[in-house]
């Protein structure tokens, strides 16, 4: 891969095109049901921006929350439920903080990553009251967006209300 050279050469100047394009190979491997190249994959890519972050963290902690969020995504269909809460939980992590300075952008993110929470805890025992708490933050948030752009968010209002409503039946016949 020239990328891997490239970078080899003078990291500082490639190394986040070297990740984003390991990344897109993991996303090909996905599409293509090679499961555990994609993860290796991931793992390779968000090592790098762990490692842009240290040295630009308002330039690249973004990128390493995408990487987290990537991996909780891939190791919730593999029922891997201990490494995807703990990887979507770091994703949420660092959205929050960043949205410390920039609620406009990563509030979005926030109530996204929350609904993967949501499939997470659905899935992992039924955990059913944690799942509605993050449903009911999300949906909170989506509803708060839609303040400023009612029609850009109401799908995502609609999704929200959804898993709220259906972890409150859930609950109820448990």
């Amino acid at each position: 891969m020239i990328r891997r050279k490239l970078a080899k050469a003078n990291p500082d100047v490639y190394n986040k095109d070297l990740a984003e394009s390991i990344n897109s190979m993991a996303n090909l491997h996905i599409v293509l049901s090679r499961i555990d190249i994609a993860e290796v994959e991931y793992n390779e890519a968000l090592t790098i921006y762990r490692e842009l972050a240290d040295k630009n963290p308002d330039a690249y902690l973004n990128e390493v929350a995408n990487g987290l969020l990537q991996l909780a995504v891939l190791h919730n269909m593999l029922e891997l439920f201990d490494k995807a809460e703990i990887e979507n939980n770091q994703a949420l992590k660092i959205y929050r903080g960043l949205a410390n300075s920039n609620p406009e952008v990563y509030n979005e993110k926030i109530a996204t990553t929350l609904i993967n929470l949501v499939l997470i805890l659905e899935k992992d025992n039924n955990r059913i009251k944690e799942a509605k708490i993050a449903a009911e933050e999300a949906l909170y948030i989506f509803v708060h967006l839609a303040e400023n752009n009612p029609q850009k968010w109401s799908d995502s209002i609609l999704m929200a209300k959804y898993w709220v409503d259906k972890m409150d039946y859930l609950d109820k016949v448990q």
